[in-house]
């Protein structure tokens, strides 16, 4: 669209009761699954996307839901609603819409499988600065503990940490501070996951870990201090469980659980 006189025109061709963002819509929906298509009709994909129908009916589900078509939120997701019914509510989330693909975390589930560690480069969009008195040290419990591989290193200088794609830490040399601070970092990992990341970190060092414990927004979270006394938690999705106290403060604070 130029503009101006276009504008209107296009304006103009919009059938009666439908406004032109509906229109917009409807065509950016089409350009979507039109690419996807063509990507997969030569090749594109390659060896990115294995499961290929499930991704095109994954795709379909996310552009249906975009402009509008019920019923058609992604399979086993959770969905942000403007606001809840009664209890506290979400505020500024009527403008978002499902980009679960983004990211690398598998759907909840006790058979989920965990992603294999990344190790493509990339411009990160987020990453943790460590400071640890003991690089080898440090990165031996990283990646022994919490499952993370050397992406690459300078003796002495970096260590730069990876799990899945965006889960980045950079250990540098520094100082140890004296108490753990109240600030934690996150990882996402899968259920089956949790107890041998206990049991490895407890091995390595003992006292280390908190939990694991259900919390209410449907998780299982594992806290580890590394031996940088930094407070990581790590964090799994728990499947959803109709009418369980999870789903009800879900439910109250604007998020429809999956399948209702």
């Amino acid at each position: 669209m130029s503009g101006g006189a276009d504008a209107d025109a296009e304006q103009a061709e919009v059938p009666t009761g439908s406004p032109p963002e509906t229109v917009l819509g409807v065509t950016d929906a089409w350009t979507a699954l039109f690419g996807t298509v063509g990507f997969e009709l030569f090749g594109q994909y390659g060896r990115v996307v294995e499961a290929r129908e499930e991704h095109l009916d994954h795709r379909a589900r996310l552009t249906a839901h975009a402009v509008g078509l019920p019923g058609t939120w992604p399979r086993g997701r959770p969905r942000l609603e403007p606001h809840a019914a009664s209890g506290p509510s979400l505020t500024g989330m009527t403008h978002t819409f499902p980009a679960f693909e983004v990211g690398p975390v598998p759907a909840p589930g006790t058979d989920a499988t965990p992603p294999e560690p990344f190790r493509g480069i990339y411009a990160m969009p987020m990453f943790t600065t460590l400071p640890a008195p003991d690089l080898a040290l440090s990165a031996d419990f990283w990646i022994r503990g919490l499952g993370f591989l050397d992406l690459f290193s300078v003796p002495g200088q970096i260590t730069h940490l990876r799990r899945w794609t965006f889960q980045d830490v950079l250990l540098v040399p520094g100082e140890r501070p004296d108490r753990t601070p109240p600030v934690s970092v996150s990882f996402a990992c899968v259920l089956n996951q949790i107890e041998e990341i206990a049991a490895v970190c407890e091995e390595l060092r003992p006292g280390c870990t908190a939990g694991p414990r259900r919390t209410p927004w449907n998780t299982v979270d594992l806290e580890v201090t590394t031996p940088e006394n930094a407070r990581v938690v790590m964090t799994a999705a728990r499947p959803h469980t109709p009418g369980s106290a999870e789903a009800e403060h879900l439910r109250s604070i604007g998020i429809t659980p999956p399948g209702e």
